[in-house]
């Protein structure tokens, strides 16, 4: 994680997300010096990891193309923005996310749990 990553935070704001092809997330970015929402990053990567039983992990990535998602991130305004990824069960989840925040050098790079229910 890159020293500028520590001055940002993720903050999933659907409380309800199902399982999908082509679930929808929305995630706030927050400049935490100064508590404000964070507009104009994009969302260069995501990952949604699962840990199974006995070790198992699930990872679903961020796809980009014509196939599903359709649109793999779209800024909404207000430092929230809707993340498309395929997560295919319920349980619990890690989104890590990858973006290019305006005047930041380096991409910022952040974690949050996320429950999938069914």
């Amino acid at each position: 994680m890159s020293a500028a990553s520590r001055s940002y935070r993720f903050e999933v704001l659907d409380q309800q997300v199902r399982p999908s092809t082509n679930a929808e997330v929305r995630v706030r970015l927050v400049h935490l010096p100064d508590g404000r929402p964070v507009t104009g990053a994009v969302i260069t990567n995501h990952k949604f990891q699962m840990l199974m039983p006995n070790a198992k992990i699930i990872t679903t990535l961020m796809v980009e193309g014509a196939g599903p998602p359709p649109v793999a991130t779209v800024e909404e305004g207000n430092g929230v923005y809707l993340v498309h990824s395929v997560v295919p069960m319920a349980g619990n989840w890690t989104m890590t996310l990858d973006a290019r925040v305006p005047g930041e050098p380096e991409p910022i790079e952040g974690t949050v749990p996320l429950r999938v229910r069914s």
